[in-house]
């Protein structure tokens, strides 16, 4: 496995942890901010959404720019999206953070293609499992 793929297996760890920390305090810091059931069903089909949206272009940008670039810019969406988490005065305040959280995802293609690129072809599901896990 080369520099890069260790790079993205590093970063992408890093995130994971960081999600399970999401995990576990985000219903209850949407219970504070007044939401319920309901608000984070909202929140999660938001995050859910812009995904998806950004997802169809982000493949047709990963075939057309430099990938690594890509990738690192679109990541910097999500860097704004714990301020917008602290600075909420109420759970739909929340909702900003969401979507530039997810709006990261648009580097997702270009993350994907750089492990198919970079990794060995007779072990790129193995490297694949190995960087995504």
């Amino acid at each position: 496995m080369n520099k890069d793929l260790w790079w993205l297996t590093g970063s992408l760890g890093l995130r994971g942890l960081a999600l399970g920390v999401y995990v576990v305090l985000w219903p209850l810091y949407v219970e504070q901010l007044g939401g319920g059931p309901v608000a984070l069903g909202l929140l999660a089909s938001v995050g859910a959404l812009v995904s998806a949206l950004v997802l169809i272009p982000g493949g047709w940008l990963a075939d057309r720019l430099d990938r690594r670039r890509l990738a690192i810019w679109a990541s910097m969406a999500a860097v704004p999206a714990p301020l917008a988490y602290a600075l909420a005065p109420s759970w739909p305040w929340l909702l900003v953070g969401m979507a530039l959280f997810h709006a990261a995802q648009l580097g997702r293609p270009a993350v994907q293609a750089m492990i198919a690129d970079e990794a060995s072809p007779d072990h790129l599901a193995a490297w694949y499992g190995v960087v995504m896990s």
